[in-house]
């Protein structure tokens, strides 16, 4: 007796996305099967450390709980694909090269051999606005700081001593020089 072994899918659609660091990237996975009864089994791999799988609706993203392998890795049914998402990690923003495996299974019969796709997402990089504070019992002359701007901030950084809003009568302009 030999078991009878299913079909492939005929195709994995994952075209490249792009997104932007600290915000959801929108995955656009689907999946041509060869026999419309068949029933998927997706494993996602690349997830980088802190980033996180999940569904994004337009408004909320939820991560998966459940199904991820470790390793970067996750194993979903046919329905977490409807608005499949990745969350990168906090201020990263690198690019990621996911891998998508697909098989599909027809009734008893054995799944059928993998069907593999890469899918490129590419994160481009946001300015985080600067932070400083300065206490409250601070008098005039007495403050010295050291200003930070993340990431590829342009236009330097305004110090309003005058506290009336208008750069032009500032005591202190400083511009910012990108360190990479």
């Amino acid at each position: 007796y030999v078991a009878p072994l299913s079909e492939p899918p005929s195709a994995i659609n994952a075209p490249g996305v792009t997104g932007t660091e600290d915000g959801v990237v929108q995955l656009s996975v689907t999946v041509d099967k060869s026999n419309p009864s068949g029933l998927l089994a997706t494993t996602v791999s690349g997830i980088p450390t802190g980033a996180e799988l999940g569904t994004y609706n337009g408004s909320s993203f939820t991560a998966f709980s459940g199904k991820d392998n470790g390793s970067g890795t996750y194993t979903l049914v046919e329905s977490d694909l409807t608005n499949l998402a990745v969350n990168p990690a906090t201020n990263d923003s690198s690019n990621m090269t996911l891998g998508v495996s697909v098989t599909e299974q027809e009734g008893s019969a054995d799944p059928s051999a993998p069907v593999t796709e890469t899918l490129a997402v590419t994160v481009s990089a946001v300015s985080d606005a600067p932070d400083i504070s300065v206490p409250s019992d601070t008098t005039v002359g007495s403050v010295s700081a050291t200003l930070h701007a993340e990431e590829d901030q342009v236009g330097g950084i305004v110090i309003d001593l005058a506290d009336d809003g208008n750069a032009s009568s500032a005591g202190i302009i400083a511009t910012g020089t990108d360190l990479d």
